[in-house]
């Protein structure tokens, strides 16, 4: 029995790890099936992930519960590549 393939969203997509996970998926249509990077900034990214991956990109923030819950509608799995930037306090 072959498993039908997967929709999957990738956190992070405009990121250096991030876009390299969503070109994989984007490369195996037979596995995955309309992978989705989800990015804050859409026309900043389009460039990033290429052209056989832009039309995946959907804009959201990780911080923002609507825009998630969008993204992540019919969603099979997900790959979380969000990284925080820290920021040090003084003592």
């Amino acid at each position: 029995m072959v498993a039908p393939p997967l929709t999957v969203l990738v956190t992070g997509a405009a990121g250096r790890t991030g876009r390299l996970v969503l070109q994989r998926l984007c490369a195996r249509p037979e596995d995955f099936k309309a992978p989705r990077g989800l990015v804050r900034d859409l026309h900043r990214a389009q460039e990033a992930v290429g052209e056989h991956c832009a039309g995946s990109l959907v804009e959201g923030n990780v911080l923002d519960k609507e825009s998630l819950q969008k993204a992540m509608a019919g969603v099979d799995a997900l790959v979380i590549l969000t990284s925080a930037v820290p920021k040090m306090n003084p003592p």
